[in-house]
């Protein structure tokens, strides 16, 4: 666990915390690098939507988001389901 991301759900909240413990190599001050108030929000800001990039450290360092142009990706925006 020390030389890796993980994300801990905290169950009685909902809360998910996502630590890098690498958070050196992106140059952060510390290993906690994101939080969401819950599950719902993880899946919708984090994993599919516009907080995405905020797990991969320094604006300099960061691309953009691999689904921006997938075929998959914008039919489902398409049909508002994300």
């Amino acid at each position: 666990m020390g030389d890796n991301s993980s994300i801990v759900v905290d169950v009685d909240t909902e809360a998910m915390f996502i630590f890098d413990f690498l958070y050196f190599r992106h140059a952060l001050d510390t290993g906690f690098v994101l939080r969401c108030g819950s599950v719902a929000e993880f899946i919708d800001t984090v994993a599919l939507g516009p907080r995405y990039l905020d797990i991969y450290g320094p604006h300099e360092g960061r691309n953009e988001a691999w689904w921006s142009t997938d075929p998959w990706y914008l039919y489902l925006r398409e049909l508002d389901l994300i």
